[in-house]
């Protein structure tokens, strides 16, 4: 998705021959104009504003966006976004308070179907705060009804000083019932991840922050929440009792150890993604490569966990272990 910050007022032109697309590249970031066509849904906000949400598409590698015509609500800060995606549902969050950016109470989230035309306004979260990049929309019966699954940070459990568990919050959705959000508690007690892909001690990271979410769907709503430095939580959120499945990615590549600690973001040299069936996982890495001099002047460790080891060893405090 292309990013921005502030949605423009000018939505760029496209080809009068462009048509919606089976796969399409977004602009996350919404442009804020009022130009209907046979995607128009129209709504309100919480406040009692009209809204009108537009898909206008583009063949790739033009980008498709969406536009927002919302008289009397004005974008000082921050506009509308994209949050998620799956199959022809959207979910997208409208800001109602043009000077906050944090809030949750300032945000209003839609689901919006640019081929039935219909925009859902969805109850407010609060208290429950989501995460933009670790929501995922979940489209069922040929979007008959969806369900949006969160997943949640909470404080680890720890016995004295002992770590007994990681927990997260599976915060859930579901447009078929009454119960508006629901909120259960998920624990991960097997840290296969700290041996298998240890991390220096200088590298200030939780067990899992994700980078990124994918709807897997099936059966069971299976969603696929993306660490991209050491792994996958997969996990069924429409099962009466959910489980976070944890599946370590590979060990970064050699040239890429360093940037753990220069560069916290792993997405400029790894990614993950799911084939259009489903029914693959793709990961994919670029690694920096350096000459046979710089290699022989600082020689590097044989194995990645090696290299923690040294690196911790470098490091240690006199008096501590």
């Amino acid at each position: 998705m292309a990013a921005s910050t502030v949605s423009s007022l000018v939505p760029p032109s496209l080809p009068e021959s462009a048509a919606p697309q089976d796969m399409v590249l977004l602009d996350r970031w919404c442009y804020i104009a009022d130009l209907p066509n046979n995607t128009t849904a129209e709504s309100t906000t919480s406040t009692g504003l009209p809204i009108k949400v537009t898909f206008r598409a583009a063949r790739p590698p033009l980008i498709s966006h969406f536009c927002v015509h919302c008289p009397g609500l004005y974008f000082r800060r921050v506009g509308p976004k994209i949050v998620a995606t799956d199959a022809d549902l959207v979910l997208l969050c409208v800001p109602t308070n043009p000077y906050s950016t944090i809030r949750e109470l300032d945000w209003d989230y839609f689901v919006y179907s640019p081929r039935a035309q219909w925009l859902n306004r969805l109850p407010n979260p609060h208290p429950r705060g989501l995460n933009d990049s670790a929501t995922a929309l979940i489209s069922r019966d040929d979007g008959a009804w969806y369900a949006v699954a969160a997943l949640g940070v909470r404080p680890p459990l720890y016995h004295g000083r002992t770590l007994i568990s990681w927990e997260f919050d599976l915060h859930l959705y579901r447009s078929s019932d009454s119960k508006g959000w629901i909120s259960k508690r998920l624990s991960v007690t097997e840290f296969e991840r700290d041996k298998l892909i240890p991390l220096p001690r200088a590298v200030d990271r939780l067990y899992h922050e994700t980078g990124k979410t994918i709807t897997i769907g099936g059966e069971h709503g299976t969603v696929a929440w993306v660490d991209l430095w050491r792994g996958i939580f997969f996990c069924d959120v429409l099962k009466e009792r959910p489980v976070l499945q944890d599946v370590p990615l590979p060990v970064p590549a050699r040239g890429n150890w360093d940037r753990l600690l220069k560069n916290p973001d792993p997405i400029y040299v790894r990614d993950v993604t799911i084939s259009r069936n489903k029914g693959l996982i793709k990961y994919v890495e670029l690694e920096e490569f350096f000459s046979q001099e710089e290699l022989n002047a600082s020689p590097t460790p044989l194995s990645y966990t090696d290299w923690v080891r040294n690196y911790n060893n470098s490091r240690k405090i006199p008096g501590h272990p």
